[in-house]
This record gives C-alpha cells, structure tokens and sequence, in this order.
C-alpha cells in the first residue's frame, strides 16, 4: 500500500500512510501508532540511529511495504542495507521430523503418514524440539491390530481460552477484556483480529478433519465393506458346495437302499420259487 512519509523536526518522525493511519516514533525508539480509520496495518518506530522503520503487521511473502515519495527525497533500504522502496516479505522455512514443512507467513503444517500438525511459530531463526505424549483419538483402518493400519488423530482445543491465534484469544472479547467491544477503537480492532483468528483455526480444523475423513476413514469403510461382501460370497459358495455334495450323497445312499431292499425282496422269493418246482 502506498504511503507518505514526512520529516519533521529533530525530535520527531512521522509517518501517515493512505490507509488512514497515523504512525509516531520517538529519538528513543518508543512509538505509537495511533488509528484514526480502518485501512492497512503498518507499524512505524525509529531505530538506534533515528530512522523511521516501516513493518508490515503480517509475516509472509503476501504481504509487503512500499513507501511513495510524494515530497522532495530520501533514500530507503531493506534490512540487507539495499536501497529499496518496495520489499516483500518472506515465508517460514522448516522442517519437523527431516520433513519440510508448508509456511504461510510464521504459521507452518505437515501431514505425514505418521505426523499431521500445524502451529504458529516465532519470527526467528533456530532448532527446537517437541514431543507429542499422548492425547487424540486412535482409529483401526484395518483388521490387523498394528500401527500402519491404525492413525491417532488429535485437534487444538475449542475453548474460549484457547481458540484465537497470535493476537489473543476469544474469552477476551468479554466485558473488561482486552478486546472488549465497548472500550475504543483499538479494543475493536483486537477483537477482529481475534475473531478473524478464531474464524481462520476452525475452518482449518473442519478442513483437516474432512479431509482425513474423505482421504482415510471413507476409503477404508468402502474397502471393508468390499471385504466383507466378497467374504459373504466367498462362505456361500462354500456353503452351497457343501449342499451339493451331500444331497449328491443322500440320493445315492437312497438309491443303494432301493436296489437293497429290492434285491432283499428277490431272494426272499427264491425259497417260493423252489418250492413251486418240486411240487
């Protein structure tokens, strides 16, 4: 967003950008910014050497400052000491468990078969280490008991106390908080931001878990399922071979008893018959 900067005099720096801010800055490098209207977020401080620094609000590659000369000329520079009137910001760049992360800004996600997390992380450079101990809800994908056909999965809390993001959280908003609506402008402000954060955490929460439901748990019912249908065919053919075989059985042990009984019937006759021709 462009903006005007002016000098004043050597106890004073000032800058007013179109956004409708207005940024003031001491020799001391203790500033104010004080809002007279909604519009961009910048944040103006003089440094050591009475310079006036320009920041955007937000981290990330989105977001950049560019500073406009409407009046006369002065150079500006970038953190390297380059001589730039436009700059960008950049991405966080990580990585968890030898895996790169995904940045937006300072906010950075994974989703690994055996890790799936995001978080907010601080604008510095370094190593630090977790561990997750427990916690979530462990998910049979399969019908072996074993841990590639199982997933655990957890979420953030949903409370008030701990749904918002880096400006604060929701319980806030109450009467007296720090973002309560009726205190001023700034407090207004707060709440936004941390409604916009809760807004954001929870659409990324049903987005993972709608996610995790159409890519793992949906496509392991229709597989069980499949499963289980083929099994189902599998025991009725048995089964129905079986019948086969022992009506198969039964007609034959029933027509040995036939010709049996039949047989039996002929040599009872035989006496008669020998009988009839002696006589």
């Amino acid at each position: 967003s462009r903006g005007t900067v002016a000098f004043k005099d050597g106890t004073t720096i000032a800058g007013i950008t179109t956004g409708g801010y207005r940024i003031d800055s001491s020799p001391s490098g203790v500033g104010t910014t004080v809002s007279t209207s909604s519009g961009i977020g910048m944040v103006g401080q003089a440094d050591s050497n009475e310079r006036l620094v320009l920041q955007a609000t937000e981290a990330g590659r989105g977001n950049f400052v560019n500073v406009y000369v409407a009046q006369g000329s002065f150079d500006t520079y970038d953190d390297y000491g380059n001589k730039q009137s436009y700059t960008t910001g950049s991405d966080m760049v990580a990585t968890i468990n030898g895996n790169l992360a995904n940045a937006t800004g300072n906010n950075i996600s994974i989703n690994t078969p055996d890790l799936a997390l995001s978080m907010n992380v601080a604008n510095q450079v370094g190593y630090t280490g977790f561990s997750i101990d427990g916690g979530g809800a462990l998910f049979q994908l399969g019908p072996d008991v074993v841990s590639s056909q199982q997933m655990r999965l957890g979420i953030g809390s949903m409370m008030t106390t701990r749904l918002g993001g880096v400006s604060g959280q929701l319980y806030q908003l109450k009467s007296g908080g720090d973002a309560d609506l009726r205190t001023s402008d700034a407090s207004r402000k707060l709440a936004d931001k941390i409604i916009n954060e809760a807004i954001s955490t929870v659409a990324t929460t049903r987005g993972r878990l709608g996610a995790i439901q159409k890519a793992s748990l949906e496509p392991n019912v229709t597989a069980l399922q499949d499963s289980l249908t083929a099994l189902t065919e599998s025991e009725a053919s048995i089964s129905n071979a079986d019948f086969a075989e022992e009506s198969s059985n039964m007609t034959r042990l029933q027509l040995l008893i036939q010709a049996g009984a039949q047989t039996l019937g002929i040599a009872n006759q035989l006496p008669q018959y020998a009988a009839s021709l002696v006589g």
